[in-house]
């Protein structure tokens, strides 16, 4: 899905290309792309590539999931959806690792790679939540999975459809953690595959730092008012209260707008304001 960074869609429909090209003669790749609030400029799309646009921001969540609509609705017989941000490409065999996975594991619903920093740190190989919600950087084998990183996972149809996509109410951050859990409820399993890595550029979108501040914030709050009498969370809610006050680590860095936008997320997911937040004028006040 592309948002004003087409340079980095690019990179990312290279490494696609590549992994469609080596995979086993079962498997077949379809890519679409979504030129998310696209401005109508025409793209340079590879052979193959089936090239979507849609005037407004519908986000990540609801970006993939009319993605993922018009992919199930194409291909019968799709078995599988590989979600993969824009900034972020597959190392070599890193998709037939994936489908390998979900291949020999019927009750995996999600399968996620090693999500690798440019300067090959890891950055993640899924997440816990046991007393607080914590994303591993170290790769265990065994080790439980709770959750991946939306930068990049496979999710079979079945269990995609079962909890019907991505919620639509956090927009932007959660949506990768929201559906992992749904998915798991249904009785599916998330697991992590050390054979297949991807390279995630990260953040390379052109935001802003209040914007960024508003959803994490607000998203935070939804998320735990959806999920706060879920087993796998329960152990959670205190320290998701502390973590509500993150507004004030803005104040006393002297960020002042982002305080100010973090406490409108704060309030706003208390009153459980959903979807995307309207953008304010240039004297930064909500239109």
């Amino acid at each position: 899905m592309n948002w004003r960074r087409w340079d980095l869609t690019a990179n990312a429909l290279e490494s696609l290309a590549r992994e469609a090209a080596a995979l086993e003669p079962a498997h077949r790749l379809v890519t679409y792309v979504l030129d998310n609030e696209g401005d109508g400029t025409k793209r340079p799309v590879p052979d193959g590539v089936w090239f979507l646009t849609c005037a407004d921001n519908l986000g990540y969540g609801g970006g993939n999931n009319f993605l993922a609509q018009q992919a199930i609705s194409d291909h019968a017989d799709l078995d599988a959806l590989f979600v993969l941000n824009n900034d972020a490409t597959v190392e070599p065999g890193g998709l037939g690792s994936l489908l390998a996975i979900q291949a020999t594991r019927p009750r995996v619903g999600i399968v996620g790679p090693l999500v690798i920093l440019p300067s090959g740190a890891v950055e993640s190989c899924g997440g816990h939540f046991g007393l607080k919600r914590e994303w591993w950087t170290v790769y265990r084998p065994g080790q439980r999975t709770d959750f991946v990183s939306g930068a990049a996972f496979l999710v079979r149809k079945q269990a995609w459809e079962s909890v019907g996509g991505f919620d639509l109410r956090y927009f932007h951050y959660a949506e990768d953690i929201d559906l992992a859990l749904e998915i798991t409820r249904r009785g599916w399993e998330v697991v992590v595959t050390p054979d297949a890595r991807v390279i995630h550029y990260k953040s390379q979108s052109p935001t802003t730092a209040w914007w960024l501040a508003y959803y994490k914030v607000r998203n935070l709050v939804l998320f735990w008012r959806k999920h706060r009498r879920l087993r796998t969370v329960g152990l959670n809610s205190l320290f998701n209260a502390l973590r509500m006050l993150v507004p004030v680590r803005y104040l006393i860095r002297g960020q002042f707008t982002e305080a100010r936008w973090a406490w409108r997320g704060l309030f706003d997911g208390l009153r459980g304001i959903k979807g995307p937040l309207l953008l304010p004028d240039a004297k930064g006040r909500r239109s």
